[in-house]
């Protein structure tokens, strides 16, 4: 499961505004979720920002692998 802010409108136009491609900001997303099938780790949050703009900022896979819950952008890692 993934949700996903790089794909709105609002962070693609600051991705653009900041100098960042979407094509590579989608190779992040690509990157974790390999990683997620290869069983490196059951979930992540990828952000990216410049100067103070988030320009990428998604999560990808679970936060608890026994509830099954998904990770969400929120979350706190300890």
């Amino acid at each position: 499961l993934t949700w996903c802010l790089a794909s709105s409108p609002s962070a693609e136009q600051a991705a653009a505004v900041e100098g960042f491609s979407t094509e590579r900001l989608k190779r992040i997303s690509e990157f974790a979720e390999r990683r997620i099938a290869a069983r490196s780790f059951p979930g992540a949050v990828t952000l990216v920002a410049r100067q103070g703009q988030i320009v990428h900022l998604q999560a990808h896979g679970l936060a608890d692998l026994e509830s099954q819950r998904p990770m969400r952008t929120d979350a706190i890692f300890r």
